[in-house]
């Protein structure tokens, strides 16, 4: 799956930027990446409810980049879920624009795998520089 919170925040944030407003671009941002952050989990939690009432349930999701998933996939999953149709494409380097957007690969089946944000955090590339690392 693709979401997005669209592209209005960030012409919003050029703007911002243009006038030498940087503290209100740099907040205006941060907000932007809180949201997309939290559709996440939403969108997660409505195919998790969806889903449960057949029987089924949703793995943890996998997003381009973890090991195993490189990144140069990305280009592959945007074109099976038609990610144009909601404004979202790939920079030549592979970054998604509108920037506040995300994708993902979750499994949908009985008995799913799921993995706890410590397991998935000592499996990453940064787990010894990352900020956000989460331990047992």
């Amino acid at each position: 799956m693709v979401i997005t919170i669209g592209a209005k925040l960030e012409k919003q944030v050029t703007g911002y930027s243009r006038r030498g407003e940087t503290l209100r671009g740099v907040i205006l941002d941060g907000i932007g990446s809180a949201a997309v952050d939290s559709l996440a989990p939403e969108v997660l939690r409505l195919i998790a409810s969806e889903v449960s009432s057949r029987g089924y349930q949703i793995s943890s999701p996998v997003y381009p980049g973890m090991p195993g998933f490189p990144l140069t996939e990305q280009w592959n999953l945007l074109g099976l879920v038609n990610a144009d149709e909601i404004g979202v494409r790939l920079t030549a380097s592979g970054v998604l624009v509108p920037r506040k957007s995300t994708s993902m690969v979750i499994g949908i089946g009985p008995h799913m795998t799921k993995w706890t944000q410590a397991e998935v955090c000592a499996r990453c590339s940064l787990r010894e520089t990352c900020h956000y690392r989460v331990s047992e």
